[in-house]
């Protein structure tokens, strides 16, 4: 082989090295991120995951319903935040009752399992707005909020 045919050769496989890897996707890499994608091959800091739109301080307004049909309304300030675990928030102070309940997302919702006194609920968020039920020794509530 002559010269000039090895390097004709040697620039060709440069560049298609170089067409190749510039064509590997990018995009968000994280399984845990609502923005997952399975084709990128290299992450671009895109990613985005639920809890975000949830996290902050909310005013709330809670119905609750008795057995007996009585009706009871509260004011109070809820604060939900991140623990750390991949699709759940924490829901502090629900009821105004000073404690701390986790919840599970599912997009917009989120379903808050039984535990403690409490007997199970659910929301969702949307934008700036807060919509719960939930249920407590005996008691149904229902709250609405806006993000402070």
């Amino acid at each position: 082989m002559n010269k000039s045919f090895c390097f004709l050769l040697s620039i060709h496989v440069f560049f298609i090295s170089i067409l190749f890897s510039s064509c590997s996707k990018t995009g968000c890499t994280d399984t845990a991120a609502n923005n997952f994608d399975s084709k990128a091959k290299k992450d671009n800091g895109s990613c985005n995951y639920s809890y975000t739109a949830y996290i902050g301080n909310y005013q709330l307004i809670d119905t609750t319903i008795d057995w007996n049909g009585i009706t009871a309304i509260k004011n109070y300030d809820l604060l939900i935040s991140y623990n750390g675990i991949v699709n759940e928030i924490e829901l502090q102070n629900l009821g105004n009752s000073g404690v701390s309940f986790k919840a599970t997302l599912n997009g917009n919702n989120f379903i808050i399992p039984a535990q403690r006194t409490l007997t199970e609920g659910e929301g969702t968020v949307n934008g700036n707005k807060l919509r719960l039920s939930y249920s407590y020794n005996s008691l149904t509530c229902f709250g609405t909020g806006v993000k402070l």
